[in-house]
């Protein structure tokens, strides 16, 4: 960008007008990549925005921010709507013990039984989408139940069945 450099030691053109904020502190790379070229005053916002690779009236916003509220208005605001519900460390022991003794008894779980189990338990009510999307972070793994009446099945039934299929069969 022909014109400007913002490490420039010479001061600002004629053109531009004084700034009306004080000496810029280094901008700590953890926060808003604006708010350390919103004190590059003499910069135009659309070349501010090319800098920053993002739009230019995101730029005069914290331009806007930063006049209104200081540094304090760059910060992110709350956003609106429920905080997401997370499981404490306590209700994580309880879950992890209670699918640890249903692993070894046998038993499975479907998130809504899951979840079911958690509101009468811990009084903890969540949807089954969050649950299952939390125990994926946690790194458990699961296939989806299938319906199966093979273990009913009567070994006594199943032979005396496959010898009247044997009979129904051609010889040849």
């Amino acid at each position: 960008m022909p014109g400007f450099s913002p490490a420039s030691s010479a001061g600002p053109p004629s053109h531009v007008r004084p700034d009306p904020w004080p000496a810029p502190s280094p901008a700590p790379r953890t926060g808003r990549r604006s708010a350390s070229a919103v004190r590059w005053r003499p910069a135009r916002p659309s070349q501010v925005a090319d800098l920053l690779e993002c739009h230019p009236v995101t730029v005069r916003a914290a331009v806007h921010r930063l006049q209104q509220g200081g540094i304090a208005g760059l910060l992110d605001a709350p956003r609106p709507g429920r905080p997401a519900r997370l499981l404490g460390p306590q209700d994580r022991a309880a879950l992890g013990k209670l699918l640890d003794e249903s692993a070894a008894a046998g038993i499975t779980w479907s998130a809504p039984g899951l979840c079911d189990w958690l509101w009468a338990e811990r009084g903890v009510e969540v949807s089954t989408d969050w649950l299952t999307e939390l125990l994926h972070r946690e790194g458990l793994r699961w296939k989806r139940t299938r319906d199966s009446v093979r273990h009913k099945a009567d070994p006594v039934l199943q032979q005396a069945a496959r010898a009247r299929l044997e009979d129904l069969r051609p010889s040849g």
